[in-house]
């Protein structure tokens, strides 16, 4: 159930039983989103909706500061007042190039995370964190504060009666779950795109 909520996080919303994840709703090109949430994102006046998104990329992310400071641009678009991502996630090549990046400098990790078993470093005041989920190249800016997993009450880890399996001394039964992922404030999350080695 872990694995199948893990794809369902981070799925893109093209199929019509998966949840609207991270990466239909932190997109790389939202101006072309027509819905999201019922609004159509890539009409003029509704700006607001859609997600920041860098496609800069870089080849050099641990041999300079262009990881770095695509990092900040995305972070510095993506924060108004005090509302904005409160963690980021990507894959574990990008996890580890940003860890290798940061080799020469001093970090300062806080254990509230490592205590409850994610290995994660810091980005200013977030936890950067790798998922073997999220796309490849990848750098998801979250703001959590704004992000919810909505569960129908009537489907929320239900499970069916058991029933004998026909074929086998076996008796099986169905776990079910309908939800979806959703959003208040897409301007505060981001997404930075094209990071290589």
């Amino acid at each position: 159930m872990t694995e199948l909520m893990g794809d369902q996080v981070f799925a893109d919303g093209s199929n019509a039983k998966d949840f609207d994840g991270l990466d239909f709703l932190i997109n790389s090109s939202p101006s072309t989103q027509s819905d999201v949430g019922g609004i159509d994102a890539s009409a003029t006046g509704n700006e607001y909706w859609q997600n920041y998104t860098n496609t800069t990329g870089t080849a050099a992310f641990n041999t300079s500061q262009a990881g770095l400071t695509i990092m900040n641009d995305v972070l510095n678009n993506t924060t108004y007042g005090r509302q904005g991502p409160k963690a980021v996630f990507t894959t574990k090549t990008v996890y580890q190039l940003y860890e290798l990046g940061l080799t020469s400098n001093i970090r300062y990790a806080r254990t509230d995370l490592a205590d409850a078993g994610f290995r994660h470093l810091q980005f200013t005041t977030m936890p950067v964190l790798f998922d073997d989920n999220a796309t490849a190249g990848y750098m998801y800016f979250v703001d959590t504060d704004s992000l919810w997993l909505q569960v129908l009450a009537q489907a929320n880890m239900k499970v069916t009666q058991f029933q004998l399996k026909i074929d086998q001394l076996a008796s099986s039964a169905l776990m079910y779950l309908a939800g979806n992922l959703t959003t208040g404030s897409r301007r505060t999350q981001g997404l930075a795109t094209g990071i290589t080695a």
